[in-house]
């Protein structure tokens, strides 16, 4: 099925004690107010467990208001497992190949904003973390997450963007009604989002203009996966229906409520500014996120690939955002080569989800293809203009605005604890950063960055490595114009923070575009990392080592079972282990239904001894290692529950698993 539930447009709600298990959201709630959702359990592994939208769908323009999310549990289990009460695990990647989703998130839709929502005694298990994300033009303000719990969480654990993706409706130039509007109208991208010229319609004048870039230039960095970038001569391109040229003078237009579109003579436009008028949106400013509280939270066992994310736009910092009382302990494992070099690298992986056929999926160990495309997907090097070659730097990470909103999108970033990159005012205050196995980055990083206040946080580092990194960049540009030709660069830094006054701080300036940046006058160096420019990996893709703390060993038996008493019970115990159990098959090349041309090369997996040993048994059960399995037979005073605790050890992180034993 898709969406299990789907709330639009509805005023007073409350949704109590409901249990939702299924393959896609679990529960919408788009344009919605004064809801209410307590004491429910929502597990999706392959889509949102419960999902906040602001969506324009209902036909007007509501926001979503008035939210309160309360005593509910949200996961991502193998879909019907959580249903039946056995927890099951064996799919480890949602259909976009990130980790179990079956979250809660603020988004992705979000033309008509996010007010008042608060979330509290919420406890997140497999799933990716506490989302927020203004991409479409709209606010998303007044948002507390408190008293929260999340174990095992497979994307950032808080992800909070300002975007720009533009999907605003705008009114069109033509009276013609269709889905998408045609050739000739006032945006290149996102063509759904334009209205009719007509009387029943509510009217959205045009009110910005952002670029549509060409993006057909072919990269390999290891000659076997592929990608395209924004053309290196032309990167964007002209839409004529929005600028007009008089007498060698260009010019833009203006809404006329009985003309239409028209000239507008106050509005001259240079001709290299002619790409940035592509897209109308009926908007007038970015997506602006402000006034966050985050406290009482513990996290652990978070995916080492994805800090905290806090990210604005050059042209919308993320404002005011308050983080209190938190605990973050992440796996680790990965070092600052890793946020270099944006290696793509992939086994498949056989697995039996709950009550299905078996199936194969593509495991990404670094950086996650699907949604991450184009540039984000080039190594993050620059030119150094003295030794003629290309040199290291973790820290110049593309802006992306236009991008679907989704942490992977930013690739393996330079910190591991915290990345927040065009954020004015934000407070950490009883924070602390922890790993498993060491980590080689920063455990902060702040990059355009105003009124940041590190109070009582701690964080552990490898030694030589500074706790924080202060990012300075000579060559940012407006947002969404990034790679427009001539567009002048400016500078932005980080001014006014406090940290622990032990914390070691590493100064870092960027002296280069981001990689991919065409050319021209403001800066005349290669960007573009690649082998015809020069660049290879050290190492080839086939033989470099898998990132053994992003897949995990796990036991995939039921975590519940019933027996009687004076009757012997034998439990299997299995253990799967991800990166020594690559397979051979091939995907079937289907994503949502929808079929994947180019598939993901694969890589093998590694030979890996993970010894398996039972810690806790009732009196009379034995574990056999040979056989792994559990045998007891309870005794007739042995009614009731126990439960048995299991220790898996690959000399990397032990892993626990725990089964609990009904007697009757």
């Amino acid at each position: 099925g898709h969406f299990a539930i789907i709330a639009q447009g509805v005023e007073n709600m409350l949704v109590e004690d409901v249990l939702v298990d299924t393959t896609r959201d679990a529960l919408d709630v788009d344009c919605c107010q004064n809801v209410t959702i307590r004491n429910s359990t929502f597990n999706s592994l392959t889509d949102d467990a419960l999902v906040m939208k602001a969506s324009y769908g209902a036909g007007k323009f509501m926001p979503l208001k008035n939210v309160l999310i309360e005593d509910c549990r949200v996961s991502g289990y193998d879909a019907g497992s959580v249903a039946a009460g056995v927890y099951t695990r064996e799919k480890l990647v949602a259909a976009d190949r990130g980790g179990p989703t079956g979250r809660v998130k603020l988004g992705t839709e979000s033309t008509c904003g996010y007010e008042q929502v608060t979330v509290r005694r919420v406890r997140f298990e497999r799933s990716r973390g506490f989302a927020l994300e203004a991409v479409d033009g709209s606010d998303l303000t007044d948002i507390l997450f408190t008293d929260c719990e999340m174990e095992n969480i497979s994307s950032s654990p808080i992800f909070i963007r300002a975007g720009e993706r533009g999907r605003f409706p705008v009114t069109g130039n033509s009276r013609e009604e269709t889905v998408e509007a045609g050739e000739g109208n006032v945006r290149l991208d996102n063509r759904n989002w334009v209205l009719p010229a007509r009387e029943e319609y509510t009217c959205y004048p045009a009110k910005r203009d952002t670029p549509s870039y060409r993006k057909d230039r072919v990269v390999s960095i290891d000659g076997h996966s592929a990608f395209t970038v924004v053309s290196q001569e032309e990167p964007a391109y002209v839409n004529p229906a929005n600028v007009v040229e008089e007498d060698g003078v260009y010019y833009g237009k203006k809404y006329d409520d009985h003309a239409g579109y028209c000239i507008d003579r106050d509005r001259k436009v240079e001709a290299w500014e002619l790409p940035c008028f592509a897209n109308a949106s009926g908007s007038s400013h970015m997506a602006r996120v402000a006034d966050i509280e985050i406290s009482n939270v513990k996290i652990t066992n978070a995916d080492p690939r994805y800090p905290i994310l806090i990210m604005g736009l050059a042209d919308s910092p993320v404002q005011r955002v308050s983080m209190k009382n938190i605990t973050v302990e992440f796996r680790g494992g990965l070092s600052m080569e890793h946020a270099v070099e944006q290696r793509q690298l992939n086994t498949n992986w056989e697995y039996t989800q709950f009550g299905t056929r078996p199936s194969v999926q593509s495991l990404p160990w670094l950086v996650n293809t699907f949604f991450l495309k184009e540039e984000g997907l080039l190594p993050r090097v620059d030119w150094d203009k003295e030794a003629g070659g290309w040199k290291e730097d973790p820290y110049n990470v593309p802006e992306l605005p236009q991008v679907y909103p989704e942490p992977e999108n930013w690739g393996i970033l330079p910190a591991y604890g915290l990345y927040a990159r065009h954020v004015e005012g934000l407070s950490l205050e009883q924070v602390s950063f922890a790993w498993k196995v060491e980590d080689g980055r920063h455990a902060v990083v702040l990059d355009d960055a105003c009124g940041v206040r590190l109070t009582e946080v701690s964080a552990m580092v490898k030694e030589g490595v500074e706790q924080l990194a202060l990012v300075e960049s000579n060559y940012r540009r407006a947002t969404n114009r990034e790679y427009i030709l001539h567009q002048p660069y400016v500078k932005t830094s980080v001014e006014d923070v406090t940290f622990p006054e032990n914390w070691r701080v590493k100064q870092v300036v960027i002296d280069a575009p981001a990689p991919g940046t065409p050319q021209d006058e403001g800066y005349g160096f290669p960007t573009l990392p690649c082998p015809e420019n020069g660049y290879t990996y050290t190492k080839a893709t086939e033989d470099y080592p898998l990132p053994l703390t992003v897949y995990r060993p796990f036991f995939a038996m039921p975590v519940s079972v019933c027996g009687r008493a004076e009757e012997e019970l034998t439990l299997p115990v299995v253990m799967r282990h991800p990166a020594a159990e690559a397979s051979q098959k091939e995907l079937n090349g289907r994503i949502y239904n929808e079929a994947v041309e180019v598939k993901d090369y694969a890589v093998d997996g590694v030979k890996a001894q993970t010894l398996v040993t039972a810690e806790e048994l009732p009196e009379g059960a034995v574990y056999l290692e040979e056989e792994k399995e559990i045998r007891w037979t309870p005794r007739a005073d042995q009614k009731g529950e126990f439960l048995i605790r299991l220790r898996a050890d690959d000399g990397v992180l032990p892993e626990y698993g725990t089964i609990k034993v009904f007697i009757e």
